[in-house]
C-alpha cells in the first residue's frame, strides 16, 4: 500500500544524494522536510588537496507507515582527479526499509561503467560518454549545472550520467522569471517509475549556491541550513495520506455483488481524468474531476473471468504495438533479470493459454512472498521473498512480462477491517488477455485471481493518495448476518476468582508456533479485570509472520464488555484500540500509526469481545451461555479490530473426551462454528473451551 509513495520519493531523493567536485573545500546541510515537517537531512562535505579530492554525502529521511519504519539514508563518495577535476568513480549505498542498494560507477575517458548491487543481484552497463557529459547524483550536482548558466540565460540543456538509473540521459533546465537580484527559480524533470516528476530549484547566483529543491508532486522540499539540521527532525507517519477511515465497517465486503460509494480524493503522481474513471472495468462513475480531485459516487460489481477468449500461449505473434509497450523491463519490473526470465519460464510451463500462464504466475506470488511493507521492486521482492502490494505487483507484472504477456500496474483503494473499517492505498496487476476481453486485474496480494471483488476502488495507474474521504451509500446484500444481531440469551456468571490464568498452545502441523496466555488479576466495582498476551510466529511462504497482542480487558462475570486495551502488529502493521462499552453502544479511538480515529459503534444486542486469537475471550462466552446440545445456538461478538457485530453459530456435532495434560478426561462437547469454520471442545461442566482445530490451517490449539 505504500509502495507509490515510497518508491517515487526514494526516485526523487536519489537525486539529491550524492556528490560531485567543487573547486574549493565545501561542507554544506541542507534540512529535508515533507508535508511541512523536517524528516531529515542531506550532509554534504568535500576536501580537495593536489593529488586528488574526496567528496562525500551522508543523507537520511525518516517515514513510517501502519507503525513500521520505512527510513530511506544514503551514503555516497566520488572520487576526483587533482583539484577536484573530473570525477574517477562514484559509490552510492541506498537503504530502503530493508532493501539495500549499491551503485557504483568507474569513469573512463569515453565510457562510464556502471554496476549495480540489488538483493544479492549485481547488474553491469557500459555508457557512452559525450563531451561535456556531468554526473547528477545530488544538491550539489545541481550547483554544478546551475553554475553552467548565465544570468541571462532561460534555458539550458546539459547532457548528464544518472548513478541511480544508470544511464545517460538529457535535463532541461528552464528558468523562471523573477526581479534582477533575486533567487533565481528554475525548473527541470527527473524521470521515475511513476514518469517524469517536476523538481524546482532556487539558485543564489551571487553566492554560487543551491539554497532550495522542491519535489511538488511529494510536497518535499530540501532547504539550504545550518548543522543543527543534522539533528532537529522527527520521522512523518504516512498512514493519514493511506487510509480513508469509515463512520461504519462494510459487511462481508467479498459476498457483495453490488457497492455504492461517495468517494472525494485528492490524487498526486499521476493526471486523473472524467474518462479514466468512466472507462474502470467493473465500475461506474457520476461525478466531476479537477486538477486530480474526484468528487462523485462510484457503483462497482465483482468481476469474474475464466479465460475462455484468452490468447493461445506462448501469445507473442499476437502482441499488437499498442500492447508491446508493457513488455519492456524497467527499474521496478526487472522481466530482463535471470532469476525473474528463470522463474517465469518454470511457472508457465504447462500453461497452454496467456489465461492459465498469468493465473498460474499470480497465485505463485499469492502463495510464495509473505506481506511485509518494504516498498521494493520485483528482483529485490523475489530475493526476499517479502513484499507489500507494490512490490508483489512488481513481481507479478515483471514474471508475466518475461513470460511474454503483455502486464501493467493498476492503483486505488481497497477496503480492511484495519481502523474498525477503511479503504486503504492499493495496487494490483492487470494482465493483456487479446483484444476481445481486453485488460483483466489479478490481486496476488489478496489472491483474487480470476475473481475480483467490488471492494477494489479503480482510481488511477501510477498514482497515489495525497488525501480522501469515502462514505458507504448502499451496498447489496444485506443478508440476515449482516443485518441483525443474534438475539439475547440467559447469562450465567463463569464463577471465576482472582488469581485464575491459563494458556493455550498452538500449533501448525504438529508444529508448536506460540501461545496465548490471561489471567484474571482481580475484581473491581464488579467486573473482572484481565490481561493477555498472545505471541505467534506463523510459517508463511516459507518464511515466519510474527504475531503478537496484548493488553487488558474489564467484563462482568457474566462476559457483558465493560472496556479493552489491546495492541496488535503483524506483517509490518500495528493497530491500538480502546473503548468502552455501554448497553447499547461501544465508543473509544482506534490508533494505526500515528492515525487515531474516534469510534462510535452501536450494539444491536449485548454482545460478548472477540479478539481474534485470544481464546480467553471466546471461552468467556461459552462460559456464561449454556449451549444446546441438540441444536444451533448463536451468540452475538463484537469484534473488536474490524470494530462490528460478529454473531457465531455454535451447532453440535458430538459428545466426546478431552485429555487434559495432567492426564484427566473431560466430557466435552463438540461445535462446529460459523461462519468462522473451526470445531471447538467445549466442557459440559464449565463452559471452558478446551480445544480448536482448523484442517484448512492444519492448526490446533489447545489448553494447557
Amino acid at each position: 500500500m505504500t509502495r507509490r509513495f515510497y518508491a517515487a520519493l526514494a526516485a526523487a531523493f536519489a537525486l539529491c544524494s550524492g556528490s560531485r567536485a567543487f573547486a574549493a573545500d565545501i561542507d554544506r546541510c541542507y534540512s529535508v522536510s515533507i508535508d511541512g515537517k523536517a524528516v531529515g537531512y542531506d550532509h554534504f562535505l568535500f576536501v580537495h588537496s593536489p593529488a586528488g579530492a574526496k567528496a562525500t554525502d551522508d543523507a537520511l529521511i525518516k517515514l513510517s507507515a501502519l507503525g513500521s519504519p520505512l527510513d530511506i539514508s544514503t551514503q555516497s563518495v566520488t572520487e576526483c582527479g587533482p583539484n577536484g577535476a573530473a570525477p574517477l568513480s562514484y559509490t552510492e549505498t541506498t537503504t530502503r526499509g530493508d532493501a539495500v542498494t549499491v551503485n557504483r560507477l568507474r569513469f573512463g575517458k569515453q565510457t562510464a561503467y556502471w554496476s549495480q548491487e540489488s538483493s544479492g543481484v549485481r547488474t553491469k552497463r557500459e555508457i557512452a560518454l559525450t563531451p561535456g557529459v556531468m554526473l547528477v547524483a545530488g544538491t550539489d550536482s545541481w550547483d554544478a549545472l546551475l553554475g553552467k548558466t548565465t544570468s541571462g540565460m532561460r534555458r539550458y540543456v546539459a547532457h548528464v550520467v544518472d548513478p541511480t538509473l544508470g544511464k545517460s540521459e538529457q535535463f532541461v533546465l528552464t528558468r523562471a522569471a523573477g526581479k534582477p537580484g533575486d533567487d533565481e527559480v528554475w525548473a527541470s524533470t527527473i524521470e521515475t517509475v511513476a514518469g517524469p516528476q517536476p523538481i524546482v530549484l532556487r539558485y543564489r547566483r551571487a553566492a554560487r549556491t543551491l539554497v532550495e529543491i522542491r519535489f511538488p508532486n511529494q510536497k518535499v522540499v530540501m532547504r539550504l541550513a545550518g548543522r543543527e539540521a543534522l539533528k532537529n527532525f522527527g520521522s512523518l507517519d504516512y498512514t493519514s495520506h493511506m487510509f480513508a477511515v469509515l463512520e461504519t465497517p462494510l459487511p462481508n465486503p467479498d459476498a457483495l455483488t453490488v457497492l455504492k460509494l461517495k468517494v472525494s480524493a485528492k490524487i498526486k503522481l499521476d493526471h486523473i481524468t472524467l474518462a479514466s474513471l468512466q472507462h474502470a472495468p467493473r465500475q461506474t462513475f457520476q461525478g466531476t474531476v479537477q486538477n486530480d480531485q474526484i468528487d462523485g459516487v462510484f457503483t462497482i460489481r465483482p468481476g469474474r473471468y475464466a479465460g475462455a477468449h484468452a490468447l493461445a500461449y506462448p501469445c507473442a505473434p499476437n502482441i499488437t504495438a499498442g500492447q508491446s509497450q508493457w513488455l519492456k523491463a524497467d527499474a521496478f519490473t526487472e522481466s530482463d533479470d535471470a532469476q525473474i526470465k528463470t522463474l517465469a519460464k518454470t511457472i508457465t510451463a504447462p500453461a497452454k493459454t496467456t489465461w492459465d500462464a498469468a493465473s498460474a504466475i499470480g497465485r505463485w506470488v499469492h502463495d510464495n512472498i509473505r506481506y511485509q511493507i518494504t516498498g521494493s521492486g520485483a528482483r529485490a521482492c523475489l530475493a526476499s521473498r517479502t513484499g507489500d502490494c507494490g512490490p508483489h505487483s512488481w513481481l507479478s507484472i515483471a514474471l508475466c512480462r518475461a513470460a511474454g504477456i503483455p502486464a501493467r500496474i493498476q492503483g486505488g483503494a481497497l477496503y480492511t477491517p484495519l481502523a474498525g473499517g477503511s479503504y486503504a492505498q492499493h495496487y494490483w496487476t492487470e494482465v493483456w488477455m487479446g483484444p476481445r476481453d481486453g485488460w483483466i486485474p489479478i490481486d496476488s496480494t489478496t489472491g483474487e485471481i480470476g475473481t475480483f471483488d467490488p471492494d477494489h476502488l479503480t482510481l488511477w495507474r501510477l498514482g497515489s493518495m495525497d488525501s480522501m474521504t469515502v462514505k458507504v451509500l448502499d451496498y447489496a446484500p444485506k443478508t440476515a448476518t449482516t443485518a441483525s444481531a443474534a438475539p439475547a440469551l440467559p447469562r450465567r456468571a463463569n464463577g471465576l476468582t482472582a488469581g485464575y490464568h491459563e494458556s493455550y498452545d498452538f500449533l501448525i502441523d504438529g508444529k508448536n508456533v506460540g501461545a496465548q496466555t490471561a489471567a484474571l488479576e482481580s475484581l473491581q466495582n464488579g467486573a473482572q479485570h484481565w490481561t493477555f498476551r498472545l505471541d505467534l510466529k506463523v510459517p508463511s511462504a516459507g518464511q515466519t509472520i510474527t504475531l503478537t497482542q496484548s493488553g487488558s480487558f474489564d467484563a462482568a462475570d457474566t462476559g457483558d464488555p465493560v472496556s479493552i486495551d489491546s495492541a496488535t502488529s503483524g506483517g509490518g502493521i500495528s493497530q491500538e484500540t480502546k473503548l468502552s462499552f455501554k448497553k447499547d453502544q461501544a465508543t473509544g479511538t482506534v490508533t494505526i500509526g500515528t492515525l487515531a480515529t474516534p469510534k462510535t459503534v452501536a450494539l444491536s444486542a449485548p454482545s460478548f469481545l472477540f479478539l481474534g486469537n485470544v481464546l480467553t475471550t471466546w471461552s468467556l462466552a461459552t462460559r456464561s451461555i449454556t449451549l444446546a446440545a441438540d441444536k444451533p445456538t448463536t451468540i452475538p461478538f463484537f469484534a473488536t479490530e474490524a470494530l462490528q457485530s460478529l454473531p457465531i453459530t455454535f451447532t453440535p456435532l458430538r459428545a466426546d473426551i478431552f485429555s487434559a495434560p495432567d492426564g484427566k478426561t473431560i466430557p466435552c462437547h463438540v461445535y462446529t462454528i460459523a461462519p468462522i469454520g473451526s470445531t471447538l471442545w467445549i466442557d459440559d461442566a464449565t463452559g471452558q473451551l478446551m480445544k480448536l482445530t482448523d484442517d484448512r490451517q492444519k492448526l490446533v490449539v489447545a489448553l494447557k
